[in-house]
């Protein structure tokens, strides 16, 4: 579902169980003490994160030398919105997305509430601008009054959420209330059922009093909102499903 992969920022730690067998970690673990990677592997657990996330500034100008257009995979080895990431150099990373226009890049995280926060803020917009000046790149929504006008999303930038069972569902509504051109779900690994629910039987065989407000998982009644929960497609324009390899 790409063509590329581009690392600004390599390193990250475990938020959910879709991280119990990272790849990008056991990667960085066959490659430990290898000449340009790190001389001594740590888990990627939080204590960890100071010492294994780093930012990787030299790699900023890589897609601008792409003259051929890809899809790219932003982050392989990291997560764009890990909290030891600032937000001037998320800023830089968008910055250089939007100059590379020829490229559409897709942005997946585990992490969709920073990925709201900072993208619907009212920094985010003046802070891209700010590093597109400072890397000497076009400035994007250059023909955009930003004072009078709802700024678009970047038409190649795709954002995602890793969600691999149902308890995570809830990372889809705070992708939708994310400005995106394109959103997507990987459900990689696919750890447990995303939708189950069936109408909450009552005494007489009918749904319950609210049918809009209870349904069921199994023979247990579910408010929604609650956990367990079924994914929602709506505003979803792309699903990823795949197994756990390792």
């Amino acid at each position: 579902w790409t063509d590329a992969t581009w690392n600004p920022v390599t390193g990250c730690s475990k938020v959910s169980p879709g991280c119990a067998n990272c790849y990008a970690e056991a990667y960085t673990e066959r490659m430990a003490g290898q000449p340009g990677w790190i001389e001594e592997h740590r888990p990627w657990t939080p204590a960890n994160a100071e010492h294994n996330v780093r930012l990787h500034p030299d790699r900023l100008d890589a897609p601008s030398r792409w003259r051929k257009s890809r899809m790219v995979f932003v982050n392989s080895m990291s997560d764009l919105f890990h909290e030891r990431v600032p937000t001037d150099f998320i800023a830089r990373v968008f910055a250089v997305m939007a100059a590379a226009e020829r490229h559409t890049f897709q942005v997946l995280t585990k992490r969709p509430e920073r990925m709201r926060d900072y993208l619907g803020g009212g920094d985010f917009i003046f802070d891209v601008l700010r590093a597109a000046r400072d890397l000497g790149l076009e400035s994007p929504w250059k023909d955009l009054d930003l004072f009078t006008h709802d700024v678009p999303a970047l038409p190649n930038v795709w954002l995602g959420v890793s969600i691999e069972n149902r308890r995570f569902a809830h990372r889809a509504d705070l992708l939708r209330d994310t400005p995106a051109a394109v959103r997507f779900i990987s459900a990689e690994p696919l750890l447990g059922p995303l939708i189950s629910r069936t109408p909450c039987p009552g005494a007489d065989g009918s749904c319950a009093d609210d049918p809009e407000a209870c349904m069921c998982v199994g023979e247990e009644p579910v408010i929604f909102g609650a956990e367990p929960w079924s994914l929602d497609l709506y505003a979803i324009d792309w699903l990823i499903v795949g197994g756990e390899s390792g």
